[in-house]
């Protein structure tokens, strides 16, 4: 089998499915629906967003009271968050996905979720990275950063040292995966040690959400993962 052929096949019925469901959205709703329940094919079946819905849901209406027309996500996985933000901000020009991988063609697949999606495949911590990101921007501030890429102490602090002088004054960053874990967890991580710092030196808004929720991920053992320990933090 063209296996190039055939990852060209599943692509192209991806994006159409996608673009089909894209047709029906008129609320925030409808467009997180879309996201946790997207079945496309191959690689690109899913583009389920690694968050508890709600907690995704009040981070993005958050963010569209400042009408963001540039923003980043660092570590986009499957693509639901990214796909997210390009439906629920009206004033959005340019998002940026950065991530050290992009399986196959997925990048392609991002892009077509708005028009200015720019995907950069590069370590985030690389210093030739922000040269990459600043060039994207072409000279313009972020508006939104949300860092959700190496979840260890040191790289999730680069990853705010690095990016977070591109944002705004008036900007939001945010991080997902605030909540502590056991530690005898596997998904175990660190971020919730590097933002009780930046807790005590910025003003931060938490949003955290423990009851089930409303969209949920196909795997049922992730989703528990998602509705105990997650959470998403706000620097302003």
């Amino acid at each position: 089998m063209n296996v190039p052929i055939f990852d060209d096949f599943q692509v192209r019925r991806a994006r159409r499915r996608l673009s089909e469901r894209r047709a029906t959205e008129e609320t925030i709703d409808d467009v997180l629906q879309t996201a946790y329940s997207f079945r496309g094919s191959g690689k690109y079946r899913k583009i389920e967003p690694n968050q508890h819905s709600e907690e995704l849901r009040e981070m993005v209406e958050r963010v569209a009271t400042i009408d963001p027309e540039n923003i980043m996500e660092i570590g986009s996985d499957l693509g639901g968050t990214l796909y997210v933000f390009s439906r629920c901000f009206p004033s959005l020009f340019r998002a940026i996905s950065l991530d050290v991988s992009y399986p196959g063609r997925r990048a392609e697949f991002f892009r077509s979720f708005h028009d200015g999606v720019v995907t950069i495949e590069a370590d985030s911590h690389d210093p030739q990275t922000v040269h990459q990101v600043e060039e994207a921007l072409d000279g313009e501030p972020l508006d939104f950063l949300f860092i959700d890429g190496d979840h260890s102490y040191e790289g999730v602090k680069q990853d705010y040292e690095k990016y977070a002088p591109l944002v705004r004054e008036g900007g939001i960053i945010a991080f997902h995966d605030i909540v502590e874990k056991p530690e005898d967890a596997w998904y175990n991580d660190d971020v919730h040690k590097f933002w009780t710092e930046l807790r005590s030196e910025e003003e931060t808004e938490e949003i955290v959400h423990h009851e089930p929720a409303r969209y949920r991920v196909e795997d049922g053992d992730q989703q528990e993962r998602i509705e105990q320990y997650q959470g998403i933090g706000l620097i302003l």
